[in-house]
């Protein structure tokens, strides 16, 4: 991530970690997924903010162990901000959070089972060390140049990087 900060193309970089997990609801698991952010940078950089429809998404910073919900998981669920819900990983992990707002993506399919919690919540759900990410999301002055700077990245960390046409393709089909 240091040598990210030091590209002149690169507006800001936003850790994060993914976790499939169950919503337990009574005796029902609804599959899921966690998305583990710095909530700060994942706001500065990609309004975050914006898409939370209820509830303030600071409060996953200043709340331990707090969720956002995506609108469609948090109907399935009949979860109301100030519930705890409980949240089980693959590993059979437990948490009980706090939901402390709902998310809309503008897509039903995600928002029925995305979810938000910080960074922090995560790596504890996950029994992971603060140190641990799954991803590492990009913000660049061109978003045309995607995926020459996906390439530039690929090369110089070693790791797999993807612009964001080629991330969301699935979404580029479904507009198309």
């Amino acid at each position: 991530m240091s040598a990210l900060k030091k590209d002149p193309r690169i507006l800001g970089i936003a850790p994060k970690v993914s976790a499939q997990v169950f919503y337990n609801v009574g005796s029902i698991d609804l599959t899921g997924t966690i998305a583990g952010i710095d909530v700060e940078e994942e706001n500065r950089l990609f309004a975050f903010k914006d898409y939370v429809t209820s509830g303030n998404y600071i409060d996953l910073k200043n709340t331990p162990n707090s969720i956002v919900l995506g609108k469609g998981a948090a109907d399935k669920m009949l979860a109301k901000i100030g519930d705890a819900i409980q949240i089980t990983t693959s590993k059979g992990e437990h948490l009980s959070l706090k939901v402390v707002g709902y998310f809309q993506s503008g897509i039903a399919d995600i928002d029925k089972v995305q979810s938000y919690a910080s960074l922090a919540t995560t790596q504890k759900l996950l029994g992971e060390t603060n140190s641990y990410v799954t991803d590492i999301n990009v913000n660049i002055t061109d978003p045309e140049n995607a995926a020459t700077v996906a390439k530039t990245l690929t090369t110089l960390t070693g790791y797999t990087s993807e612009g964001w046409k080629e991330a969301n393709e699935t979404m580029m089909a479904a507009f198309r």
